[in-house]
């Protein structure tokens, strides 16, 4: 046995030196590979995620999309900085002795002051203009029901509803102080003048064009608006100007205020 090995090897030392060699490293090869995987697994993914994060602040979220606080965070400091530095800047522009600024005086006139001061309407010695040329549509009726056609259905009615054709000009029935304007679904636009004692006029269904602002002084006759389509509450009615008297809050005929022909 041991005769017949000496004489293979004699035969084929070359080749198997050669096999040997690379057997060798095909195994140094496979035990590397080896090492390499088992000290991957004993590294914990928290310490992997802590090397991949190390490159990315962590003051901020990741995606701003989905997370607006930090944003809102961020704004709200900056303006507190600035409204901060803004009132240091002010303070610093000063001069050490400023006399104080001088009292206001005059008192401004409010939105709701009163016309009594500048007018006084009297219904016993003064009449009040029709502010439009036209056809009553729906009349003054507080105490007995009327036909309302929009509303198909009888109601009373606290004002005079004028037909007249949109873009018609409005003019102020009595002097006065424009006390409001404005718009609602109801009446749409609208104009309110104050004419003293008490006295008070509603102009609605108005195109938006008011010709008047709020403390102007109008007298008999002014254009202070236009006719303008009617809301869904007078559509029936078709463009038309729905007038509105009160004296102490207290609905009034405007019919009755109207100057009569002779």
């Amino acid at each position: 046995m041991k005769d017949k090995l000496k004489q293979f090897l004699k035969e084929n030392g070359y080749a198997a030196a050669v096999y040997s060699c690379i057997a060798l490293v095909v195994i140094l090869a496979a035990g590397v590979a080896f090492y390499d995987s088992l000290n991957i697994s004993s590294r914990g993914e928290g310490e992997i995620a802590d090397e991949y994060e190390a490159d990315e602040p962590h003051d901020r979220p990741v995606s701003l999309s989905r997370d607006r606080s930090y944003v809102d965070e961020q704004n709200e400091n900056a303006s507190e900085k600035a409204e901060t530095s803004s009132k240091v800047s002010q303070e610093a522009k000063k001069p050490e002795n400023a006399a104080p600024a001088p009292a206001q005086t005059e008192e401004q006139p409010s939105k709701t002051a009163s016309a009594d001061n500048l007018f006084s309407f009297d219904e016993n010695t003064q009449d009040m203009l029709m502010p439009i040329d036209g056809r009553i549509v729906m009349d003054f009726s507080p105490d007995m029901a009327v036909y309302d056609p929009t509303l198909d259905q009888y109601r009373t009615n606290d004002s005079i509803c004028i037909a007249a054709d949109a873009g018609i000009t409005v003019v102020a029935a009595a002097d006065g102080v424009v006390y409001d304007t404005g718009f609602n679904e109801t009446d749409g636009h609208y104009i309110l003048i104050d004419h003293g004692n008490g006295w008070m006029s509603t102009y609605s269904q108005l195109g938006e064009n008011i010709a008047a602002a709020v403390g102007d002084i109008v007298n008999a006759g002014d254009v202070i608006a236009y006719v303008g389509e009617p809301t869904v509450f007078g559509s029936a009615l078709g463009p038309h100007l729905e007038f509105y008297i009160t004296h102490n809050d207290e609905p009034e005929d405007p019919k009755l205020l109207f100057e009569s022909e002779e």
